[in-house]
């Protein structure tokens, strides 16, 4: 608050105000200092990607995905966009598309736990289990896989029985 008092293009505090705010299901006015911190920082994708993020988990599902597909446009390979567009999109149940968007995101950044969690997932909803099993003993055995995606990954091969 303070550094926007002094200065109210500083997207910057715009931006973790918002992260703030979102943590607190304060949606709207999250959504709203995320546009106006785009407004004010259009060349950050970042910020368009916190927008989409807070967008989804505000349930406006639609303005998420045109957000991400606006990051896309300009920046086809921009890994968080892709995994991010995923995730939207197996929730969607729309899952040949996700699986596409997310192995596209793993041939580009193969050792990033997230798109490799949400394949697996995206996988295990289409029926491939050994394939999702697959997936998630990857997460498991790779020693840079972050403890949170170990554990949930050894959870989901328990679930799966393997």
């Amino acid at each position: 608050e303070a550094a926007l008092a002094i200065d109210p293009r500083f997207s910057d505090a715009r931006i973790l105000r918002a992260g703030i705010l979102a943590s607190r299901r304060q949606y709207d006015p999250a959504i709203a200092d995320l546009q106006q911190a785009d407004a004010l920082d259009p060349a950050k994708p970042m910020i368009k990607l916190d927008l989409a993020k807070v967008l989804d988990e505000a349930g406006r599902p639609d303005e998420a995905r045109r957000e991400f597909e606006g990051i896309l446009k300009s920046q086809p390979d921009y890994v968080p966009a892709l995994t991010g567009l995923g995730a939207l999109l197996t929730k969607a149940g729309q899952y040949d598309q996700a699986e596409a968007l997310l192995r596209r995101s793993l041939t580009l950044e193969p050792a990033q736990d997230e798109g490799r969690f949400n394949l697996a997932r995206v996988l295990e909803q289409q029926g491939k289990r050994a394939d999702a099993a697959a997936e998630y003993r990857r997460l498991v055995e790779n020693p840079a896989t972050t403890p949170a995606a170990r554990q949930a990954a050894r959870a989901r091969l328990a679930a799966l029985g393997r």
